[in-house]
């Protein structure tokens, strides 16, 4: 296949298929703002045929880039909705294209390819399999999982990443797309735009969540606390849209210091999470009628690990007043145990 750098002038099949292509991205992205993921999939598919289309058509660079950014838009959508394991073909085809397409240079500053790079691993932090409800075995194709999620979300019954198998290995799989968008974030982050150095500060912030995750918190510290110095910085033009995200990072590091603490230590460490934990988790009156995203469900999924590991440290030292405490409530400990969320995905 031979490549070039511009527009057919004779094709009438490339203009036609373009201008479908062009209103395709009208729709997906009002459906994007409106957060109608279910909406958005389905259109974003039709983008997707619509792009290989011209690419076939006309095999040229601008095309094979706008078809990486059309599947890294549909990786992302299907992040949102929980639908992890869905997300890694299309995201990885993104990644392969932008890297071969894209154009990265101080005079072109496309970001493409380092948004590409996070999703994908986005999806490692995430489910790989999903296991039917009342089912013990996974499903482990994609055709598979699709047909069940479309079934559940048509029916109302889809839970995005509650239902989810983590094979062994899974996690760790985040780590090299991580360092790759760290490594050309930081190459184009010299310039000094502020975007550079956001989607650096981003990609520094998930690898060291990622981290974490996997149990390495000292090599955690190091791309969290450069997280923090990029987003206070930031913070100092943008506080409204920053300093959500300093506190993330400044969250993901007090459980970093938690991880390497004594006992007494890591109480004081969680119960200091304990604030932010909170605010994530709450929901709102209509959240309680018409249900709740994916991301308020994590959330509310991370207060009640929180709060189960210090009821067992306050057990350990008895603490028995702060163990009841943290247990009742709107916001305890039993409550999220207990409790039977309706995820919702517009």
């Amino acid at each position: 296949m031979t490549w070039s750098g511009g527009w057919s002038s004779d094709s009438n099949a490339i203009q036609v298929t373009a201008r479908r292509f062009l209103q395709t991205l009208e729709r997906r992205n009002a459906a994007l703002r409106q957060q109608n993921w279910a909406v958005a999939e389905s259109i974003l598919e039709e983008e997707v045929r619509l792009g290989r289309q011209m690419l076939s058509l006309q095999p040229t660079e601008r095309f094979a880039s706008l078809l990486g950014v059309s599947l890294a838009q549909l990786g992302r959508t299907l992040l949102m909705m929980g639908a992890n394991p869905e997300a890694e073909e299309p995201l990885e085809e993104a990644v392969d294209l932008l890297r071969r397409f894209g154009k990265f240079n101080a005079a072109s500053s496309d970001l493409d390819l380092i948004d590409a790079l996070v999703l994908l691993a986005e999806v490692y932090r995430g489910s790989q399999f999903y296991v039917p409800r009342g089912g013990f075995s996974p499903l482990t194709t994609v055709s598979e999982m699709r047909a069940y999620r479309r079934v559940c979300v048509a029916n109302g019954s889809w839970s995005g990443t509650m239902m989810s198998f983590i094979s062994e290995g899974w996690p760790a799989r985040a780590e090299a797309p991580l360092r790759e968008a760290v490594s050309l974030a930081s190459r184009l982050a010299r310039y000094g735009d502020n975007t550079w150095q956001e989607k650096l500060a981003n990609a520094l912030y998930v690898l060291g969540s990622t981290l974490v995750a996997l149990d390495r918190t000292t090599e955690a510290a190091a791309p969290l606390r450069e997280a923090e110095a990029l987003f206070s910085s930031l913070a100092q033009h943008d506080s409204d849209y920053f300093l959500p995200w300093l506190s993330r990072v400044r969250h993901r590091l007090l459980e970093v210091r938690a991880a390497s603490s004594e006992p007494s230590d890591r109480i004081s460490a969680l119960e200091a999470m304990l604030p932010q934990l909170r605010r994530d988790a709450r929901m709102s009156d209509d959240e309680r009628a018409n249900g709740v995203t994916v991301a308020k469900s994590n959330a509310r999924d991370r207060l009640r690990n929180v709060l189960g590991e210090l009821r067992d440290l306050y057990e350990d030292s008895r603490q028995v007043d702060k163990q009841t405490e943290i247990s009742e409530g709107e916001l305890g400990y039993w409550t999220l145990m207990t409790e039977s969320l309706r995820v919702r995905l517009d």
